[in-house]
């Protein structure tokens, strides 16, 4: 496969499992098709509710509930052999194109090693509320985005596809409760427990390595708003 779509789940309710649906559908729907959809069922195990899925969704079992980045982690090292990875969050969706328009990204930069989208706003019932955007430009590039996250932990992980390369080198996701935010960087960077974020850090890590990021001017991903869906 040449495309490891990695989803953390956590799913204590019928809510936390119908938004799980809806982002496997998004998958399924997708123009390009040469995809893998590892599942981590964090804090669960995997039964017959899933039942419905070819051998493409790969439902990994994770019954200690852990945190996103642990959950993230483990999907990504199940499918080594992909080319590039994806991160969904189980209350998000794609638009079909979304895979197809990033690899097109990808194949007319050869240097670019990251590339997000812009995005739909969704509510619990899946209703489009509003945009997202990053930025005033028509395709932000790296210097750009550097300067951006500065200030504000910016990028939807859920609009994100990389290279499975350098996501690897730029150290994956930090997945450890040990970096409090300190001076160096401002409030919105961290959680209500004064944690930074950990797709934060690894965007961070990845611009200090000198890895190549990207925004497409195109809403192709669908971010649910107000949720409590962890992960």
């Amino acid at each position: 496969m040449k495309i490891n779509i990695v989803i953390p789940a956590y799913l204590p309710t019928e809510d936390h499992v119908r938004f799980l649906k809806e982002a496997i559908g998004s998958v399924y729907a997708q123009t390009f098709d040469d995809w893998m959809c590892t599942v981590v069922i964090n804090g669960g195990v995997a039964d017959s509710t899933f039942n419905e899925y070819d051998s493409r969704v790969d439902l990994i079992s994770f019954p200690y509930k852990s945190s996103a980045a642990v959950a993230r982690n483990i999907g990504v090292a199940q499918h080594l052999d992909c080319e590039y990875v994806c991160f969904l969050d189980a209350d998000d969706m794609f638009y079909p194109n979304k895979l197809e328009k990033q690899l097109a990204a990808f194949e007319e930069d050869e240097s670019l090693d990251f590339c997000f989208t812009r995005a739909s706003l969704i509510d619990h019932n899946s209703n489009h509320v509003g945009s997202y955007t990053v930025g005033n430009s028509d395709a932000l590039i790296t210097a750009d985005i550097q300067k951006i996250i500065e200030d504000e932990n910016v990028l939807i992980m859920s609009s994100g596809m990389g290279k499975l390369k350098s996501f690897i080198s730029s150290g994956m996701f930090v997945a450890t409760n040990e970096y409090r935010i300190g001076s160096k960087w401002p409030p919105k960077h961290a959680n209500n427990k004064g944690y930074l974020y950990e797709d934060f850090m690894f965007h961070h890590s990845a611009l200090q390595h000198g890895y190549q990021f990207k925004i497409l001017d195109e809403e192709l991903v669908k971010y649910r708003t107000n949720s409590s869906v962890e992960r």
